[in-house]
């Protein structure tokens, strides 16, 4: 497979780069693929003795709140280039 998502934290911020082809056709994909990242999150966060369905809830309670009332603005970074296989 190809990478479909980087995202980078840094001083100036939170950048985003993705392959928007690899779900473009069908957002409802892009909606899986970001279930998916919150359930690795969740249960990546037991090693750190947290409750797995917890930290799910609460980020999926920050992504709608987020979505709703945005905190800060997203800047075009880029797109990934798909890779030759």
């Amino acid at each position: 497979g190809s990478p479909i998502l980087l995202v980078t934290k840094g001083e100036d911020g939170t950048k985003v780069v993705l392959d928007f082809d690899a779900y473009g056709e069908d957002p409802r994909e892009w909606g899986i693929v970001i279930a998916d990242l919150v359930a690795h999150v969740a249960n990546a966060s037991v090693a750190r003795g947290f409750d797995p369905k917890q930290v799910r809830d609460e980020v999926a309670y920050i992504v709608t709140a987020e979505l709703e009332n945005p905190t800060d603005k997203p800047q075009h970074v880029g797109y990934l280039q798909r890779l030759e296989e």
